[in-house]
């Protein structure tokens, strides 16, 4: 496990940023996350939340079209969480890039200040849900209920 915050720093500029957080494995259950922010700080406290909500995370931050395209293609992603406004990329563009390479990938914005009208066009884009910032306590059951959904369409479609 990395000591603090600036083990970020380095990987946030245009780069990707990957970390296995460890949990007990009678608590945890494991969540292959795609993190789109540019911020160490809202990284940390998204993973943070993660973690103390039960997940062993595993993560990769980017922000920028053409990282996020390589990782979208490198694995398979349970979940994708954006900020809203990442310099010159920002939510709409990261949610059209995931569902153009991952459609069923759900895509959730974490941020803590975004316009309503956005949320709204957000959401007939194909984004899942909108967590605040402030509210993290509520992602867990987010992720938690979008999975459920994600599982439950995949498996109609093969029927």
């Amino acid at each position: 496990m990395k000591s603090g915050l600036q083990d970020l720093a380095p990987h946030l500029a245009g780069g990707a940023r990957s970390e296995q957080i460890p949990m007990p494995a009678a608590m945890s259950q494991s969540l292959q996350v795609l993190i789109v922010d540019n911020s160490a700080d809202d990284i940390a406290l998204v993973v943070s939340a993660l973690r103390s909500q039960g997940y062993q995370v595993a993560y990769s931050a980017v922000n920028n079209p053409a990282v996020m395209r390589t990782e979208l293609e490198r694995q398979e992603w349970d979940v994708i969480i954006s900020d809203h406004s990442v310099p010159n990329f920002d939510a709409a563009e990261a949610l059209a890039l995931a569902k153009a390479v991952r459609p069923d990938v759900p895509f959730i914005v974490v941020s803590e200040n975004i316009d309503l009208n956005l949320v709204v066009a957000l959401m007939k884009s194909g984004m899942q849900d909108y967590v605040q910032t402030s509210e993290l306590v509520r992602l867990g059951s987010v992720i938690e209920q979008e999975l459920r959904e994600a599982k439950s369409s995949r498996e109609r479609q093969i029927c």
